[in-house]
């Protein structure tokens, strides 16, 4: 007695194939199959019965060695888990310079704001030296215009002073203009 699975692997065909097989030809093998502990066990004439059978129509077989296919896989796996690694670690540099893009923004617009603050403060401040212009430049036209009354003034009191002097004291204590 000998179970589905050392068949499969004395003959170089997967278990799977044998099952397909075997219940293909239920009805030829019933009797010579036996189940124990939900292991079956295929009895001397299952054995030859299944034997001639491949024999008429051979099962193609494809020989692969498993250990190098999960070699294989084990070793994509290990390059994915490298490659997320990386990408994970750029995901996190990424982040960081977001972090840095995005404080450097809010510097450049408190900035940008100062800026647009003092741009208004110095544009106020010309219009007040505009104005402190026009009222210096006023005031050097009134202080033109006063040197003139002044001068003129002066002028005047120069002459008053002059026609004061044409008078002389009379014996009488009059002034009187003297006559040149």
């Amino acid at each position: 007695m000998t179970t589905i699975r050392e068949y499969a692997r004395e003959h170089g065909v997967s278990y799977e194939a044998i099952r397909k097989q075997i219940a293909r030809y239920a009805k030829d093998l019933d009797g010579h199959i036996t189940t124990k502990r939900q292991t079956k066990y295929l009895d001397d004439f299952a054995v030859s019965f299944l034997d001639d059978r491949r024999r008429e129509s051979p099962v193609v077989v494809f020989n692969q060695d498993r250990s190098d296919e999960v070699k294989l896989l084990r070793d994509q796996v290990e390059a994915l888990k490298n490659e997320l690694m990386t990408t994970q670690k750029r995901v996190i540099e990424l982040q960081s310079e977001n972090q840095l893009m995005i404080e450097a923004k809010v510097k450049y617009d408190l900035l940008l704001e100062s800026s647009n603050e003092k741009s208004a403060t110095i544009d106020t401040l010309r219009e007040d030296l505009k104005v402190a212009r026009r009222d210096t430049d006023q005031a050097r036209e009134d202080l033109k215009t006063a040197r003139a009354d002044a001068d003129q003034i002066r002028k005047e009191r120069d002459e008053a002073q002059a026609d004061a002097r044409s008078y002389q004291k009379s014996i009488f204590g009059l002034y009187r203009k003297v006559r040149k």
